[in-house]
């Protein structure tokens, strides 16, 4: 069993991490309880790397949203140290769920149109050589 980690000192509160893979490579999607902001994480190494990349990629969403410095700052600090427990909250649960499966769908399609692209590219080329003779 997981012991209760303990509450959260920060505004926001309690972060949800979430695997996702969609072949290569793996992200996880981290959210906020209180707020549902999300960021997205590189998978890679990351029992050594969350933390630190959690605290970095909400210090750049924070900001990027106009939060004073001072406020971001303060955030950052409080998500220090890290706990981890079981996810219990279901609107983020179901939140996370809903944009893993976003992400999928617009990974799937972006991957169609690049391969449409290349498909013309490579029709373009031939139709310009030269015929033969």
């Amino acid at each position: 069993m997981i012991p209760e980690p303990p509450p959260s000192t920060g505004r926001l509160g309690d972060w949800y991490v979430h695997l996702v893979r969609f072949g290569r490579p793996e992200f996880a999607i981290a959210t906020n309880e209180r707020s549902l902001l999300t960021v997205l994480l590189p998978a890679r190494a990351l029992r050594t790397t969350l933390a630190p990349n959690l605290r970095a990629a909400v210090g750049s969403l924070l900001e990027s949203l106009d939060v004073p410095r001072e406020a971001v700052a303060r955030e950052i600090a409080a998500m220090e140290p890290v706990a981890f427990g079981r996810a219990t909250n279901r609107r983020v649960l179901g939140s996370m769920n809903d944009l893993a499966f976003q992400a999928s769908v617009y990974r799937s399609i972006n991957a169609r149109r690049t391969a449409k692209r290349k498909q013309s590219s490579h029709r373009a080329r031939q139709g310009r050589r030269a015929p033969a003779g």
